[in-house]
């Protein structure tokens, strides 16, 4: 499992932020090539949640004190 860093998100969702989120999408592609899975840390809002899901992220990894830090994108609790 690889943890990538908040700032990758922070930055694929600002305005033209196209860019940025090409950055974010390569290195989620190779680290699956590697088999491996992928955490995004620092995903608060939908928006940031929606951008991890088109870039492919496994787990998304909120604040430490949320309990459902570790989280799929796009899952709602029931």
């Amino acid at each position: 499992m690889v943890k990538l860093d908040r700032s990758l998100i922070q930055r694929a969702v600002e305005e033209h932020a196209e860019a940025q989120r090409r950055i974010l999408n390569n290195p989620v592609a190779l680290i699956h090539e590697a088999g491996s899975l992928v955490v995004l840390e620092g995903v608060e809002t939908e928006h940031q949640a929606l951008t991890a899901l088109d870039a492919d992220i496994d787990f998304v990894h909120r604040d430490s004190s949320s309990p459902d830090r570790y989280r799929r994108p796009g899952w709602q609790p029931t």
